[in-house]
């Protein structure tokens, strides 16, 4: 087993990041203005799409309600100007 922390950036909306299967997602945070998500993996196993949902603060969630899954966290970029929450999607 090889563990490590990988970086995948995100943006608002659906994403499908494709990472090892047994992935722990550890935080999501700002880094440059990004909007990023953490995760311990072990980079010998196999490979998975896991789908995210990144929702602005303000926007009409209800056509997403269903899909939206485990809340993450919280992000603000822009000094505080732009925040968004991110979901780990039920598919």
């Amino acid at each position: 087993m090889n563990l490590t922390i990988h970086k995948y950036t995100l943006f608002p909306g659906y994403w499908e990041v494709e990472m090892p299967v047994s992935s722990e997602i550890l935080s999501v945070g700002n880094q440059d203005e990004s909007i990023c998500l953490w995760a311990l993996v072990n980079t010998e196993a196999p490979m998975v799409v896991r789908q995210f949902f990144v929702a602005c603060t303000g926007e009409d969630l209800t056509e997403n309600v269903d899909h939206l899954g485990n809340f993450i966290g919280t992000v603000l970029t822009h000094n505080g100007n732009f925040v968004v929450h991110v979901f780990a999607t039920r598919v």
